[in-house]
């Protein structure tokens, strides 16, 4: 997960100033009229958000196999 998101964190310091603001094109599939701003925004908000989830049910495992129940 560290590996991966340390990918995602130098890809995005990749992108050069000028070119946040076009489009992804078809390597983006669904999203290729999005602009790179659009698309990193979606994409930290989707880690975020499942991330969260995760941690979340990571907790609950946790405080379930200490208490016994």
């Amino acid at each position: 997960m560290e590996e991966s998101f340390a990918a995602w964190t130098e890809l995005v310091a990749s992108i050069a100033i000028g070119d946040w603001w076009l489009p992804m094109g078809p390597a983006a599939g669904a999203y290729a009229s999005w602009d790179r701003v659009e698309f990193v925004a979606h994409i930290m908000d989707e880690l975020i958000h499942h991330g969260a989830e995760i941690a979340m049910l990571r907790d609950l495992y946790r405080v379930r196999a200490i208490s016994g129940r």
